[in-house]
């Protein structure tokens, strides 16, 4: 036999054993390659990835799919629910989405490889949504199976819930699941939703491994700001002019950001720190009886960190005029503001109209971002559960507690939940992290093997007490 055809061989045997020995690779690089983009506008939706992507995991999870109850809400979201043996305990719901955003138009060639690629690659798996979050809801899956066929019976209920329309606020997928779950008479004693991850390492603790449990989500509020005036010709400026006037008002909301100030959970993830640390850094963690003015400007100084202590204000939309020779009779504006936990609604409204002191701006908020989340309980069952199974799979880990930034789909939730906690069993990379919503978005090969452990020992723990 020739050089030439042994070396084809070997090539092809090898590609065969690694298919073999790593399945789990083989499956999320066949999900990222399916296009589940959530556009804004819901009508230039692609249904025909969604429609693989169900039939992939149900080809790919035969006993998930015949031995757990299966429902389809919206027809593109998935609800799991697997039946403990003690009735009398509350049921339990993990929740995840497999939706992804959009590649922005025009950055194409930004991208290092093609962006719904999926291959598996120099110790990487690549594409868009191999994070956010289709590695963890993969791993969830890959976990119910393998405990399946391990023979694993719940003590406690476990619901499954997987969106498809997350990334545009949930509205046809965690929120449907929400209404027929309460429909159902359905509540929990605790959920695990996106927000929280297993780093390799962290900027306060670096060295170690942390594991991040956010306790919240910021508030999500969007407030329209609206004003009207004589309008007219532009060759005869008036005075009152709409258009000026809104400018003012959203000028004094950028000029004027809210006062930052140190609040649970975000206290509590700086003291789990200080206690881990020592030196004068982790006594001004630990004592912020103390050190809080000191900490408060630090973190607010900080682009990375302010967030974490302030209730951020992001002027996003403008609308007016409809020619450039006419001064408009009416414009309005977008402001979205991210609450601080404490912050409501109410007491937005109060300190924008405060801050632009002008009556003539109307101020309201739209009505289907009323949910203000809560902080759960960090001495509950549900956390103690979450760093026994982390505890399991990377005894050398630090669980902190944490304020997530951003907003996913556990507002739907909220109220169905004793306590809802940021916790997706996810490993990654420090320097991936940035390939959220970003470009070149990856997930290390030996990241999501190990996220594949995490996610079984997290399965497994909490439906077993």
């Amino acid at each position: 036999m020739n050089r030439v055809l042994v070396l084809i061989l070997l090539s092809w045997s090898s590609g065969l054993l690694a298919e073999a020995l790593q399945p789990e690779l083989e499956r999320l690089s066949k999900v990222v390659q399916m296009k589940t983009v959530s556009h804004q506008d819901p009508s230039n939706m692609d249904a025909a990835p969604f429609h693989d992507f169900e039939a992939a995991v149900r080809d790919f999870y035969p006993r998930t799919f015949s031995e757990l109850e299966v429902t389809m809400i919206s027809e593109h979201s998935f609800l799991l629910k697997w039946q403990g043996s003690d009735q009398n305990l509350k049921p339990v719901l993990v929740d995840a989405h497999y939706d992804v955003v959009p590649v922005e138009p025009g950055t194409e060639d930004d991208w290092n490889f093609e962006p719904y690629s999926g291959a598996v690659e120099n110790g990487y798996v690549l594409g868009r949504g191999t994070i956010d979050m289709k590695s963890p809801a993969m791993a969830t899956f890959e976990a119910i199976e393998k405990l399946l066929i391990a023979g694993h019976q719940p003590t406690r209920t476990l619901y499954y819930s997987l969106g498809h329309d997350e990334e545009i606020g949930g509205r046809n997928g965690a929120a449907k699941i929400a209404e027929h779950l309460k429909e159902q008479g359905v509540t929990f004693e605790y959920m695990l939703g996106e927000g929280g991850i297993a780093l390799d390492s962290h900027p306060l603790l670096p060295g170690r491994q942390v594991v991040m449990v956010n306790l919240a989500q910021k508030g999500f509020v969007t407030l329209t700001l609206s004003t009207t005036g004589e309008g007219g010709h532009s060759s005869s400026p008036t005075e009152d002019n709409s258009l000026v006037r809104l400018a003012e008002a959203v000028s004094k909301l950028h000029r004027q950001p809210f006062d930052p100030k140190l609040v649970s959970p975000v206290s509590d993830m700086l003291e789990s720190i200080g206690n881990m640390r020592g030196g004068v850094m982790g006594f001004a963690l630990k004592n912020q009886w103390l050190t809080s003015p000191f900490l408060i400007d630090q973190l607010s100084s900080d682009r990375l960190t302010r967030s974490m202590v302030i209730t951020t204000t992001a002027v996003t939309m403008f609308n007016a005029g409809v020619k450039e020779n006419v001064i408009p009779q009416r414009a309005e504006a977008k402001v979205n503001f991210r609450l601080l936990p404490g912050d409501t609604k109410e007491t937005l409204i109060a300190d924008v109209k405060a801050i632009i002191d002008d009556p003539e701006v109307t101020v309201e908020a739209a009505s289907d971002w009323n949910v203000i989340p809560q902080v759960a309980d960090m001495n509950a069952l549900g956390y103690e559960l979450i760093k026994e199974s982390v505890a399991e799979i990377l005894p050398d880990a630090a669980v902190i507690p944490g304020l997530l930034i951003a907003t996913t789909d556990t507002k739907h939730y909220e109220d169905l939940a004793e306590n809802v906690y940021h916790f997706q069993p996810m490993f990654i990379a420090m320097e991936d992290a940035s390939g959220i919503h970003g470009t070149n978005e990856r997930v290390r090969v030996d990241a999501y093997l190990e996220s594949l452990r995490l996610a079984e020992s997290t399965i497994r723990t909490i439906t077993s007490q």
